[in-house]
């Protein structure tokens, strides 16, 4: 009798034990198909962007090949650098009244130091491109980054709410 109970609690502790197993690697498998998905479309987007900005600058060949080089270092570099001066959500109202004025003084004075590294970078990219392409096409450059961002967020809207925003034609 006492050899059928262990039995069968020992049976139910493995079927519990397999069962969690197999709920793991199901949860890795959705999540793994997740980020190959976030993979996918952020390259599909960079994708979108690289002809969208060599349509809007009308790039000759030659400036291509010296242009994209240089574009693909700064957007990385960007990125960086962003991630950097985002870096994380600020504090909650309650928390600010809560520090000393030293305290807020140092995180104002840290979100310029982290912005001015921003606009450095940026004056440092335009000193490099623009030996390799006009300063004009620099003008346009940097409206048809902001215009993709605004159409792509357009696209994402329309996405999350398909009834509030009907498709418009475009790419």
């Amino acid at each position: 009798m006492k050899r059928k109970i262990k039995y069968v609690l020992i049976s139910k502790i493995l079927a519990i034990f397999l069962m969690i197993l197999f709920s793991i690697n199901c949860f890795a498998q959705v999540r793994g198909e997740k980020q190959k998905f976030r993979d996918n479309m952020r390259q599909k987007i960079e994708a979108q962007k690289v002809a969208f900005i060599t349509n809007k600058l009308d790039l000759t060949p030659e400036e291509a090949q010296s242009f994209w080089p240089l574009y693909n270092e700064y957007e990385i570099k960007r990125k960086s650098i962003q991630k950097e001066l985002v870096d994380g959500p600020p504090p909650p109202t309650e928390k600010i009244w809560q520090m000393s004025d030293k305290e807020a003084e140092q995180m104002i004075q840290d979100h310029f130091v982290k912005g001015q590294a921003m606009l450095d970078f940026k004056i440092e990219f335009y000193e490099k491109i623009k030996n390799v392409i006009s300063v004009k096409k620099i003008l346009i450059l940097f409206e048809a980054e902001k215009e993709f961002k605004r159409i792509l967020f357009e696209k994402i809207e329309e996405h999350r709410n398909p009834r509030k925003n009907p498709r418009k034609e475009g790419w």
